[in-house]
């Protein structure tokens, strides 16, 4: 197999040891050879003869950043977050957290920032390593680590004994392929995060989706034989969101400074930019939630140099990275012999699939593709190898990929598209075994999320054959799909369904030779998130079975290990009963919950600081269940409990747990509600918006879909008290955020959008507002169509619910229900036996 090429710097690590230092921490006497390999002033310390890593020793491999940096200047390289091509803008409260997190007391801890593509999780933790160098230099070992080269670690044995001598930051990108190498290595190192302290470890994991109640990043606290303490490694214990660029005043001084670094590289005077109120079409196109994240305004910049800069604003995202990726396959055409173009094209495609590549395995490569494309190169493979890499130059004489990412899966998807569809396949089923799996994967994952929506339909068939591939490949292929595949993109649902059977089915006759108990646990983590991603595809029964399994297996290793497995089997407790609950059978689902509740309890005495949030987490999902069953004092009674506890987390940790707080805070106003109890429900609900509209003030990418969330809750307790002119208006803005949400993520929002239609339509209704509830209750049925269209069992109840009051405030005002709005629905409804008002 082919691995990426890049720059070493060798961490090399003794039982107690990282032996790795600068030249003023060696001892002028040390019997030891040391060698001045590496980049500046970094000595690597090397037993034996001096000339050689011992292998035999534990050692781990960091690149630092600007061994990255491209090595020529062009206008496309100033996309690239290595090249550091403008300041950070936008980003100081960012940068400030990450920094007070290096410097914690704590000797190990990991972050995770998530965010979506173009959003900047690259270049801050570029930004912050390179402030390192800055402001501490020589102090940190501090780099990237590579997928491939963290498989290799984490193979190795007795991780738990090695140590490290000098502070160390470690940067995980894509880190979700990765998720059973990590979840090795996390378990090893939170059994040495309580012993004598020394120098601290970061670990900094970049990915664009990250939920601590489902997928890869849940899966990390899965199923561990590390006493649990996983968890206790993560500070922050959620998924750091970067800050969005919001202000008009931020987003031009990043376009300014853009079209400055293009002006200093031309050698010419920058375009000027529309003054605020000076051309009211950029103002608006300025506005629009596109552009709230860096790298697509530096690349409209970069296209305005060619045409106006509201003529580029107005195009989508996607469309500005094939503008730039035409750009780059003519120049790499210009610089090609006619008969040698595509195949040139070709490797680039396949070196940037694989995150780059060094000459030599792109030459093994090169006379691969010739070989099986029957395709010819006038001057030898080597040549063009050699054209290529000066065309894409990386460190140490390497190939570099196309960069950013969006415009590299631009460019594949136009070179591939040139071929026929089986060619596409089978090109993607050689790469599996000739390049770096842990980077092909994640790349055409990546590449379906950015481009699906446009109705591409490349990236999905490319998906199909990794899938056909994993049937008969060994189970590392069916894990890393399982593991890159987001948690809730709905366009992914089904097949996420059909690779987790694929991987369940392989495990059970793989002959793998792992302890019985790695397997159980492996296939319980397994089973758990398919019950997940069946239920949300409306397979209730089966996700049932599933989850059932899932718990029948954690309680057996619970019982073995209870140490180690008892809060699993907890999870998969709720997680049961959750399941059980959609199917109706409450007595059963609250059974499991009281039980899960329970476990949490217990494990919340012996170690709160671990598992109170749980606890937390559990009493609010016990108060569900007894509610559902009209028992609504308990009810009530857990869900006081859990506002306690939350409320003492948030005070001693707010950036923590202040949302689960106010999260706490709505779920308590919704049973004070049940009860009759409106005003106490309404002033809980009220502390919950001030306290999500504060959360959305600091930080609106990450806490404005809980703000108009509890904007919507608020609305329907000021309107069981009457209120309903305070109601509608706090529902109107939980409407627009939900409309600004949606227009950036439409899966994720749209059904919260429609629900909140629903809530103003029946606002509108108990006004006397007839008409205005008919028009409100449409548009949720407009915004949810396209959902219920594609996939209709989750969203049923939903638009039956929206239908249905429609067709009452429509008869209301003796309005015939317009045709072109039901008809779509009445036809799904039909086809999938719902019944339904019409009928």
């Amino acid at each position: 197999m082919l691995s990426p090429f890049y720059s070493e710097c060798f961490l090399s690590m003794s039982k107690n040891k990282v032996i790795v230092s600068s030249a003023k921490d060696l001892p002028m006497d040390s019997s030891q050879n040391a060698s001045a390999n590496g980049s500046g002033n970094v000595i690597i310390q090397i037993s034996g003869d001096g000339n050689h890593i011992d292998y035999k020793r534990p050692y781990l491999t960091l690149i630092p950043p600007k061994r990255r940096a491209p090595r020529a200047e062009k206008e496309i390289d100033l996309l690239n977050p290595y090249s550091r091509s403008i300041p950070l803008i936008g980003r100081d409260a960012n940068l400030k957290k990450l920094w007070e997190w290096l410097h914690t007391s704590r000797p190990i801890s990991v972050c995770t920032i998530a965010g979506g593509a173009g959003c900047g999780k690259t270049r801050m933790a570029i930004e912050l390593i390179s402030h390192l160098d800055t402001e501490e230099p020589g102090k940190w070992q501090a780099g990237f680590l590579t997928g491939k080269e963290l498989k290799r670690f984490a193979d190795l044995q007795n991780l738990a004994d090695w140590g490290w001598q000098k502070p160390v930051l470690i940067v995980v990108d894509y880190a979700a392929g990765l998720t059973s190498f990590l979840k090795v290595w996390l378990e090893e190192l939170s059994q040495n995060e309580g012993s004598e302290p020394g120098p601290p470890l970061r670990i900094l994991l970049l990915e664009r989706e990250a939920d601590k109640n489902g997928g890869w990043f849940q899966s990390l606290f899965e199923g561990g034989f590390s006493e649990a303490r996983v968890p206790e490694l993560f500070d922050p214990p959620e998924p750091m969101l970067l800050d969005t660029i919001d202000t008009p005043e931020h987003r031009r001084e990043l376009l300014t400074a853009m079209l400055e670094r293009l002006s200093r590289l031309h050698g010419q005077n920058p375009p000027p930019i529309p003054l605020p109120g000076e051309n009211s079409l950029f103002d608006q196109e300025l506005a629009k939630p596109t552009w709230k994240d860096p790298l697509y305004l530096m690349m409209a910049a970069l296209l305005s140099l060619r045409s106006g800069i509201v003529e580029v604003l107005e195009l989508p995202r996607t469309e500005l990275a094939f503008e730039l990726a035409d750009r780059e396959m003519g120049r790499f055409s210009k610089n090609s012999p006619p008969g040698e173009k595509d195949l040139l094209l070709h490797l680039a495609a396949l070196v940037t699939m694989n995150g780059g590549l060094s000459q030599s395995l792109t030459l093994e490569l090169a006379k691969q593709e010739c070989d099986t494309l029957g395709k010819n190169c006038t001057n030898g493979p080597g040549v063009l190898v050699d054209r290529l890499s000066m065309l894409l130059p990386a460190p140490d004489h390497g190939i570099a990929p196309v960069l950013p990412d969006i415009l590299g899966e631009a460019l594949v998807l136009r070179i591939f598209g040139k071929y026929a569809m089986d060619i596409q396949k089978k090109t993607m089923k050689r790469m599996v075994d000739s390049l770096d799996m842990y980077a092909v994967v994640p790349f055409v994952i990546r590449t379906l999320q950015d481009f699906s929506h446009t109705g591409n339909t490349r990236p999905m068939e490319w998906l199909e054959a990794l899938i056909e591939t994993g049937k008969t490949h060994t189970p590392d292929l069916l894990f890393v799909l399982e593991g890159a595949l987001p948690q809730h993109t709905l366009s992914l649902r089904e097949k996420a369904v059909e690779i987790t059977k694929l991987l369940l089915e392989q495990m059970e006759k793989s002959n793998e030779k792992k302890p019985e108990i790695a397997i159980l646990a492996q296939q319980a983590g397994i089973k758990n998130n398919l019950a997940v991603r069946l239920s949300e595809l409306g397979r209730r029964e089966e996700a049932l079975q599933n989850a059932e399994k899932a718990t029948e297996i954690y309680r057996q290793l619970a019982e073995a290990r209870p140490e180690a497995f008892l809060p699993n089997y907890a999870t998969s407790l709720n997680n049961l009963a959750n399941h059980l609950s959609e199917l109706g059978r409450r007595e059963e689902a609250l059974h499991n919950a009281e039980k899960a509740m329970e476990i949490y309890r217990q494990l919340a005495e012996a170690r709160p600081e671990a598992f109170l949030p749980e606890y937390a987490r559990s009493l609010n999902n016990l108060a569900n269940r007894l509610s559902e069953l009209g028992r609504r004092e308990e009810a009530l009674h857990n869900a006081e409990k859990a506002v306690e506890i939350r409320k003492q987390l948030a005070e001693a940790r707010p950036e923590a747990f202040l949302p689960e707080y106010a999260g706490s805070l709505n779920n308590l106003a919704n049973h004070l509600s049940e009860l009759g109890r409106r005003e106490e429900a309404l002033y809980n609900a009220e502390k919950a918006v001030k306290i999500d509209r504060q959360l959305a003030e600091a930080r609106p990418e990450a806490f404005l879909p809980e703000y108009a969330g509890s904007l919507n809750n608020l609305a329907n307790h000021l309107s069981e008290l009457g209120r309903r002119e305070e109601a509608l208006y706090n529902a109107e803005k939980a409407v627009e955020i939900y409309k600004q949400l949606a227009a950036a993520r439409p899966e994720a929002f749209l059904p919260d959008l429609a629900m909140t239609c629903g809530v103003k339509g029946k606002i509108l209704l108990d006004s006397g507002k007839h008409q205005d509830a008919a028009s409100s209750f449409a548009e949720g049925i407009q915004a949810l169509l396209p959902l219920f269209t594609q996939n209709p069992h989750p969203f049923k109840p939903l638009m039956a619910t929206l239908l249905q009051d429609y067709l009452k405030a429509a008869e209301q005002i003796g309005q015939k229900p317009e045709n072109t709005l039901l008809d779509p629905v009445m036809a799904i409804m039909i086809k999938t036996h719902i019944p339904n008002s019409k009928e």
